[in-house]
């Protein structure tokens, strides 16, 4: 649930409240996620974590296109208060589902952050937030192109308000320059309605 009670950044967290029992032969996690599609080939994830030192594992579980699910080891957390938490994603533990070939079919999502029971019994509260991942990105990646009605200077599109289609692109990531060239290319028959 969201909280207010702890907070790495802004005002608010993800509070995990949990309660591992003793049980054979039963697996016992319990995760936390949120709708996020990874752009580019992913390299490595990070979440800040408040930990409570109890000593169960962090994971991370992806998806991929096909739908086979990628669990990475995160770490233990056997600490108290806030630390941030980094798992390298080059090689996951193991993988499953989906097309199960073992190789990641982009683009990745966030399937969920979980807490594996290590330590059974056990009860405790932990808190997430500033998720960030780092990954690979062709430039084509970093430009997203809409179409968006602007003035088109003085042509007559059928309408009065000589409004056409006109290009807007974003740069998703300021921290870079992206140059591209864009062709567009149209007969005049493709645009106007010639009687002869």
């Amino acid at each position: 649930t969201l909280s207010g009670e702890q907070a790495h950044s802004g005002k608010t967290s993800v509070k995990l409240d949990y309660t591992f029992v003793v049980l054979q032969g039963v697996r016992q996690y319990v995760g936390v996620g949120t709708p996020l599609t990874f752009l580019g080939t992913p390299t490595e994830f990070s979440v800040w974590v408040y930990g409570d030192g109890v000593g169960n594992v962090l994971r991370l579980r992806l998806r991929d296109k096909s739908g086979e699910i990628f669990q990475y080891n995160i770490g233990t957390v056997d600490w108290k208060g806030w630390r941030q938490m980094t798992a390298s994603l080059a090689k996951p533990a193991v993988s499953w589902g989906g097309n199960a070939d073992g190789k990641v079919d982009l683009p990745l999502e966030l399937e969920s952050v979980l807490l594996d029971s290590e330590k059974r019994p056990s009860k405790g509260i932990l808190y997430f937030d500033d998720l960030s991942y780092t990954a690979e990105l062709a430039p084509t990646e970093l430009v997203s192109i809409d179409l968006d009605a602007k003035p088109f200077g003085a042509i007559y599109w059928g309408s009065d308000a000589a409004e056409a289609p006109a290009l807007v692109a974003r740069n998703l990531s300021a921290a870079e320059r992206v140059e591209a060239n864009l062709d567009l290319k149209a007969s005049m028959t493709d645009i106007l309605d010639v009687e002869t």
